[in-house]
């Protein structure tokens, strides 16, 4: 089959291959949160054994860069795209992530610190400002407006974000700090307590603006990616024996021993563009040639409110964490993070409709 790129811009709409992308995604977040804040397994050593592997891998490539990754492609196939909007909303968003802080850490830690009477400032601070996705996602909004305000194309944006990835891991090494100072440099660049900095991750929103930019004019995507499903899954598997016989542990790449998966470097980032660019062929392939209503629907929802689910299961798993703390055995946490990720569904699915409702009263 042949494959026509058009010079105009046809492949508009809703694409579903990343509703079922971002629903993958934050089902694994909501997993990986329970292990990494309820279980007594170990994090500070390399996972052991398959399934934890498995899903330390899952929440690794396929969970926050596909989450950074849909985000630069929702950027390219937005109406809002305008620097002033895109930094209204990088406002709204970083605001939003130390609210979620407050809410599902630092408000918790005040009641719970209440009924033990003991407080420690020094946790009270790590809980409300340490770094996550949703800070990241806030600053990449607002340099992509000033980017944008400078009339760059996406692909200047993407070698920027490579030279950025290079400095940050420079960064990283020359200001390995402690201290509250670590809340402000964190944002930037890897130190300790934080993750998801700016200089190292940005890389996937501009990955997925580049890729966004060109998807818009493939006008036959089962050829399209019948293509990148071939050459991606040649290029991980040779990408994967080199990196072996280079001595170099595939583990490095997702797990969260040491913090070595936020520490991304062009090994991690290209090792996982690759691997989110598989799952999107792969998800088109199998769920995007032919409609599955209810399943559709749910990726449709997941994609829609994904923000919304996101800050739900973190309050969930915030609130739950301080008063068990890490004492749940791996299946009974692998148990209750599907709970979870039921429940978060359906309160964002409660909290969406009674938004509705008081809108039309208005």
């Amino acid at each position: 089959m042949e494959l026509y790129i058009s010079k105009e811009e046809v492949n508009s709409g809703r694409q579903k291959e990343f509703d079922y992308a971002k629903m993958v995604a934050i089902i694994f977040m909501v997993l990986i949160h329970v292990w990494e804040e309820l279980t007594k397994i170990n994090l500070d050593v390399m996972p052991e054994g398959f399934m934890h592997n498995m899903l330390q891998f899952c929440a690794g490539p396929l969970a926050a860069p596909m989450f950074m990754f849909s985000m630069g492609v929702g950027m390219m196939y937005s109406s809002h795209t305008t620097p002033k909007e895109l930094f209204r909303r990088g406002v709204n968003l970083f605001i939003t992530a130390y609210l979620l802080n407050f809410f599902r850490g630092g408000l918790a830690y005040i009641l719970y610190a209440i009924y033990k009477k003991s407080f420690s400032l020094n946790m009270f601070l790590y809980l409300t400002l340490n770094g996550d996705i949703l800070q990241f996602a806030g600053l990449s909004f607002m340099l992509v407006a000033l980017l944008k305000k400078l009339k760059l194309h996406v692909l200047h944006m993407t070698g920027i974000a490579f030279m950025m990835q290079i400095a940050g891991v420079y960064l990283g090494r020359l200001f390995a700090t402690e201290g509250n100072v670590v809340f402000f440099l964190g944002l930037f660049f890897k130190v300790p307590k934080m993750d998801f900095p700016l200089l190292q991750w940005f890389i996937y929103p501009c990955a997925g603006m580049l890729y966004a930019n060109y998807l818009k004019h493939i006008n036959n995507k089962d050829a399209f990616y019948k293509i990148i499903f071939g050459v991606c899954s040649v290029i991980l598997i040779s990408y994967g024996i080199s990196l072996h016989f280079n001595n170099y542990d595939l583990k490095s790449i997702y797990a969260l021993a040491g913090d070595v998966y936020y520490n991304q470097d062009f090994i991690k980032s290209s090792f996982n563009l690759i691997v989110l660019l598989f799952e999107l062929s792969a998800f088109y392939m199998i769920f995007c040639r032919t409609t599955y209503k209810a399943i559709d629907a749910l990726a449709g929802f997941a994609s829609k409110n994904l923000n919304t689910i996101y800050i739900v299961q973190w309050i969930l798993v915030g609130w739950t964490s301080l008063p068990i703390g890490r004492t749940l055995h791996p299946t009974f946490a692998i148990c209750l993070g599907l709970a979870y990720i039921v429940l978060a569904f359906a309160i964002t699915k409660i909290y969406i409709g009674i938004k509705k409702g008081s809108i039309q009263k208005k």
